[in-house]
């Protein structure tokens, strides 16, 4: 079964026995990411980084998301869940979007 964007009350059920497993800081920016995608299905990375790396400059916030993306697939895997947070393959780094998914 392929797996499809998850938002709300089904990304916040299925992040619950994530967040049990992630660090301190990763469990913070998961908690911050939640709260943007609690009434939408995707958000633009734009904003995604802006909001977990603010004033940071775009290096440091694409590497932070990618140290956030290995963290939450780790902390996935230890506590039995699918979800994950791809990254987007638009090259256009303006119309690049965000979603978490699981099945």
């Amino acid at each position: 079964m392929a797996d499809i964007n998850l938002f709300g009350i089904q990304l916040q059920k299925a992040a619950q026995p994530v967040l049990k497993e992630m660090g301190g800081a990763n469990r913070e920016r998961l908690g911050i990411l939640l709260k943007l995608f609690d009434k939408r299905e995707t958000v633009p990375l734009s904003e995604v980084s802006q909001t977990l790396s603010p004033g940071a400059s775009m290096e440091k916030a694409e590497n932070d998301l990618k140290n956030f993306r290995t963290a939450l697939a780790s902390a996935s895997q230890t506590a039995g869940v699918r979800l994950t947070f791809p990254p987007d393959p638009n090259k256009n780094a303006a119309e690049r979007i965000c979603c978490f998914q699981g099945p």
